[in-house]
């Protein structure tokens, strides 16, 4: 039982360096996305800032000329004003994110590389069309994955099982016990000038009387805290189950999510320059060219967001799954696409 207990405490030892690995990868993506997230806003926002600037010089110009009235250049001036302060904080919130990068990875200044947005916008298309009952038939198989190797639940497992070890060890403090020994000694013999050798052989035989009361307490707590363990597995496994389905299924939204913001940016930027148009002949308010540029920044926004939730989505269920790359998760998802 003692060598049972080694190899278990072995085992979640083991356990926990292979989570620990897993953990800090998944930490440095979720970090990384941000970054990347943040430079994309601050793009966003130095893009919606600068057009604000020309939106006002022409503001500026047609209210001196009285082409538009006091109110409307004042409109002008609040949204440019806005667009300085989101630029603001566009470029705060880049810092932080990078800061955070550098120093999660122990490094100075290190830029991350862009990554393409071709490949998460082309599976999040995929997953979208994904009908219920395949998405029902994935979430079976990533379940069954997530109980099979999840190293929380292996970990609890082993200590259910150690539990176990130490109370079959308890038990054994009421069995009679026989302990055999051999000793062996030397010491000088004057008379023969020499060393002169004795064994000793002995045999104990031993039943244990007292203390009863002591050796049946410990036993009865390592009874309780070996159903406790039990109980510990049976919940890290429900726990597990919806979790895992809980995670998959944010993918599926995310994925919807993003695929309507593509839509939703490739329709915002289309009313913008329509309304652009109109407003330089005189045919559309002030009121409603400000709403269609406020609509187009507002737009960018979620679709960049709307990118970077997906991929952290994606790594947050491959965390839970305990996988380093994404080659089982993607093998799982897309074959139940096609």
């Amino acid at each position: 039982y003692g060598m049972k207990i080694a190899k278990s405490q072995e085992d979640v030892a083991k356990n926990n360096l292979s989570k620990a690995m897993i953990t800090l990868l998944s930490n440095i993506e979720n970090k990384y996305y941000s970054v990347l997230e943040a430079k994309a806003l601050l793009a966003v926002a130095k893009n919606t800032q600068q057009r604000a600037e020309m939106q006002h010089d022409s503001a500026e110009t047609k209210h001196l000329l009285g082409a538009i009235s006091s109110s409307d250049f004042m409109q002008f001036q609040l949204e440019k004003s806005q667009s300085d302060v989101s630029l603001f904080s566009a470029e705060k919130q880049h810092k932080t994110a990078l800061k955070d990068f550098n120093n999660y990875i122990s490094s100075n200044n290190l830029i991350p590389e862009d990554i393409s947005t071709e490949l998460p916008l082309d599976e999040a298309k995929q997953i979208a069309e994904i009908e219920i009952a395949k998405i029902e038939m994935i979430t079976t198989k990533l379940v069954e994955l997530a109980l099979g190797q999840n190293l929380e639940l292996k970990n609890a497992e082993e200590r259910k099982d150690t539990a176990k070890s130490y109370l079959r060890l308890s038990q054994t403090s009421f069995l009679p016990s026989v302990d055999f020994s051999v000793s062996k000694s030397w010491h000088n013999n004057v008379l023969t000038d020499g060393l002169k050798d004795s064994e000793t052989y002995s045999l104990n035989f031993s039943v244990p009387i007292f203390p009863l009361v002591n050796k049946g307490l410990a036993y009865q707590t390592k009874k309780y805290e070996y159903k406790s363990s039990e109980n510990v597995v049976s919940s890290t496994k429900n726990d597990l189950q919806l979790q895992t389905e809980s995670y998959w299924l944010e993918l599926v939204t995310s994925s919807k999510s993003l695929t309507a913001s593509q839509i939703s940016l490739n329709h915002a930027t289309a009313l913008f320059e329509q309304s652009t148009l109109e407003f330089q002949m005189g045919e559309l308010s002030s009121s409603d060219y400000l709403a269609s540029s406020i609509s187009l920044y507002s737009t960018e926004t979620q679709y960049y967001s709307a990118i970077y939730d997906y991929l952290r989505d994606k790594t947050n269920l491959n965390q839970l799954l305990c996988e380093v790359d994404y080659s089982v998760l993607n093998s799982i998802i897309f074959e139940g696409v096609n």
